[in-house]
């Protein structure tokens, strides 16, 4: 499986980084949707950095794809 991307097919690093997204996404999700049921407090405001801290790498991520 070659890294780089060719006119046929996506390479191996364009590949992780679209899956791992997704996984990411899948994940904020499932956090804050948990974070919708607790009272406010210390452990809903963790999930909610969580939340914002995937948010971010799954930005960083996306552009180092938009740029691979």
């Amino acid at each position: 499986m070659q890294l780089r991307n060719t006119a046929d097919t996506y390479g191996a690093l364009a590949k992780f980084l679209h899956w791992a997204i997704v996984i990411l996404i899948i994940a904020q999700y499932v956090i804050i949707e948990a974070a919708e049921g607790l009272p406010d407090g210390l452990e809903k405001l963790t999930m909610i950095t969580r939340h914002k801290s995937i948010g971010i790498l799954v930005l960083g991520l996306a552009l180092i794809r938009i740029a691979w």
